[in-house]
């Protein structure tokens, strides 16, 4: 083994890390899938097809201020994913940008295509 011939750490590829599938993996995984099917929570394959954007990004950021208002979306998750409810991600700005953009990612590369429901009347805009 010649020392000469070893490659320093300078020399190694950059590390590339996808911040929004780190996001994605670190805060949602252990509950919910893409395309995978439920877990403690349902499968997000679809998710931006089925929900507006608007609505998703209000309950990523206060899941539980949409139960206690009484969204009905959000009520009936509750009802049906008993086990853990969904917990408030306080995603806001850059964050919730980039979380909505994965999951748009993620839906269109799984093909779901589903029908968005009808919008419901809303409160809060996140642009």
């Amino acid at each position: 083994d010649d020392p000469a011939a070893r490659k320093t750490y300078a020399e190694a590829a950059p590390l590339v890390i996808d911040q929004a599938a780190y996001m994605f993996q670190s805060r949602c995984s252990a509950c919910h899938t893409i395309g995978g099917g439920d877990k403690i929570g349902p499968d997000l394959a679809g998710l931006t097809a089925r929900r507006e954007r608007n609505w998703v990004a209000r309950y990523l950021m206060s899941a539980d201020k949409m139960r206690s208002a009484g969204d009905p979306t959000a009520v009936e998750l509750s009802k049906k994913y008993k086990t853990a409810r969904m917990p408030d991600q306080n995603l806001a700005g850059d964050d919730l940008k980039l979380m909505l953009s994965y999951l748009e990612t993620q839906n269109s590369a799984t093909g779901k295509t589903a029908q968005k429901e009808p919008a419901k009347k809303e409160t809060t805009h996140v642009h």
